[in-house]
């Protein structure tokens, strides 16, 4: 590879040798300190307030979601709360990495 000269494409793959992320993938698009549903690896589900800091999220006010207890899914439980069937779990304040994560869904009520 000519260092003096390199395309985009060798930029790229250069910058991500050395770990280096895109701007765009820099930006922190979770809104800090919102509840949000999380779900991790290893099937833990967790509901809480989330704070984005460095490579690492923590959840305060967390409860795991053992059981949804919903009839439209885990969407259910974001949008309009837990049912008589769902079972939360209060735990103490949690720190992951953010690699552990597989997806946040953002809650829209106030009662989970």
């Amino acid at each position: 590879m000519n260092i003096d000269k390199l395309t985009i494409g060798q930029a790229k793959e250069l910058a991500a040798f050395f770990g280096a992320k895109p701007a765009i993938e820099q930006q922190n698009p979770i809104e800090q300190g919102a509840r949000y549903i999380v779900t991790m690896q290893r099937g833990w589900i967790v509901v809480g307030n989330v704070t984005k800091q460095g490579d690492y999220l923590s959840i305060e006010n967390p409860s795991v979601i053992e059981r949804w207890g919903t009839t439209e899914g885990l969407g259910q439980l974001a949008i309009t709360g837990p049912t008589s069937d769902t079972r939360l779990r209060k735990t103490a304040e949690m720190l992951t990495h953010e690699l552990t994560v597989i997806h946040l869904m953002r809650v829209q009520n106030d009662k989970l």
